[in-house]
């Protein structure tokens, strides 16, 4: 309100006298400068208060979004765990994830020394642990060697070897039975 103080000052006259319409009229007309009306200051409030409750709520989504990282970053570090030991032929991965604990990654997510601590498990917990061929697993034709064995990969050209055979069973069936026909 210096601004008004200083308009009253200029017309005051020689003989401490105010002259109040010429006060009056400059005041008015630099009102404009100084003073915001009474809507535009409440709507500038509110608008103040909308955008106080919208950056509480980027408060919230920004802890979201940390926390959301938090579990990728979990997960990511968990997949590695897991992967490194199937690949060292764990028989039990969930218990062997289990004795590990909790690993530190590094700053590219990579969890640290997770050969070295594949290793001390091997170490500690042999049985659960199979033994891999040096070629990976592979048996002499470069199949996958899982221990399971085809008899046979060819068809009859689709064709079943005796197609009565459902009957030749009811036959037989009914041939124990003594049923006559």
């Amino acid at each position: 309100m210096e601004w008004i103080k200083a308009i009253l000052e200029r017309h005051v006259g020689e003989d401490g006298v105010l002259d109040m319409e010429a006060a009056t009229a400059e005041i008015t007309s630099t009102s404009a400068r100084h003073v915001v009306p009474k809507k535009t200051f409440n709507d500038k409030l509110d608008e103040i208060k909308e955008l106080k409750a919208s950056a509480g709520n980027v408060e919230e989504l920004q802890k979201k979004i940390q926390e959301y990282e938090a579990k990728e970053a979990k997960a990511g570090k968990e997949a590695q765990i897991r992967a490194a030991l199937e690949s060292a032929g764990v028989t039990d991965v969930d218990y062997m994830m289990y004795k590990l604990g909790e690993l530190e990654a590094g700053e590219d997510g990579k969890v640290l020394f997770l050969e070295n601590h594949v290793g001390d498990l091997k170490d500690k917990f042999p049985k659960y642990f199979t033994e891999k061929a040096p070629d990976g697993g592979k048996s002499e034709e470069g199949k996958p060697d899982d221990g399971f064995q085809p008899i046979s990969g060819k068809l009859d050209e689709g064709k079943p070897a005796n197609p009565n055979q459902s009957q030749d069973f009811m036959n037989a069936f009914t041939a124990d039975l003594s049923i006559s026909k």
